[in-house]
């Protein structure tokens, strides 16, 4: 094999970088304020924020399984305990459906 040079023109100035505080900064000769930016958190249009959902869900997640089945379970109980009188008291004194058969009707189903 025969060895292969590379001749460099010698006209090419070696590139020197500029810094950032040698740049010069464009300035604007029209006189006007420029447009705010809008930012995300700025927009009145915006959804509200689910950060305390959020939260909780990662306080939640922090607990051992043992825990987390625990407190469902007793959650569970405690609304089934009061199910009951709350469809009673729904078909009864909300919809003043008396005692007629639809009323007790309605109220197995709103229970079940």
């Amino acid at each position: 094999m025969s060895e292969q040079t590379i001749e460099v023109d010698q006209a090419v100035a070696p590139v020197q970088e500029a810094s950032a505080a040698d740049a010069p900064v464009s300035a604007c000769s029209c006189s006007t304020e420029p447009a705010p930016s809008e930012s995300p958190l700025q927009t009145s249009n915006t959804a509200p924020s689910h950060a305390p959902q959020r939260a909780a869900a990662r306080l939640l997640t922090r607990l051992p399984l043992w825990a987390r089945v625990a407190g469902g379970v007793a959650l569970w109980a405690l609304v089934y305990h009061y199910w009951l009188p709350i469809a009673t008291w729904f078909t009864h004194d909300v919809l003043h459906l008396g005692d007629s058969a639809f009323a007790s009707a309605l109220g197995f189903f709103i229970y079940d």
